[in-house]
């Protein structure tokens, strides 16, 4: 955490998934490893609130995240869900 204390998603297209669905592409920065990722998520917009949620699954390897013993699944599961909770209000 002291070293990569941030992880980042930039967004390079977002596209339609159904009613309410969506998945935005792009790269995912973490422990200063950049890989590309999808993102499924479903959006609800009501008056000026909007609200994403959304969740992937990463193999934590493919980010260096796990050392040592740690480094393979034999202790800890190499698949991690990400959640995703966003809300976002228009300004006024």
């Amino acid at each position: 955490v002291k070293t990569h204390p941030r992880a980042t998603f930039v967004s390079r297209s977002i596209t339609a998934a159904g009613a309410n669905r969506y998945v935005a592409t792009g790269d995912l920065r973490l422990r200063g490893v950049t890989r590309p990722v999808s993102l499924p998520f479903t959006l609800a917009i009501t008056g000026n609130t909007a609200k994403a949620n959304g969740a992937l699954v990463l193999d934590r390897t493919a980010f260096g995240v796990g050392q040592g013993e740690f480094r393979t699944g034999a202790m800890v599961g190499t698949k991690v869900t990400v959640n995703v909770a966003l809300t976002a209000r228009r300004a006024a």
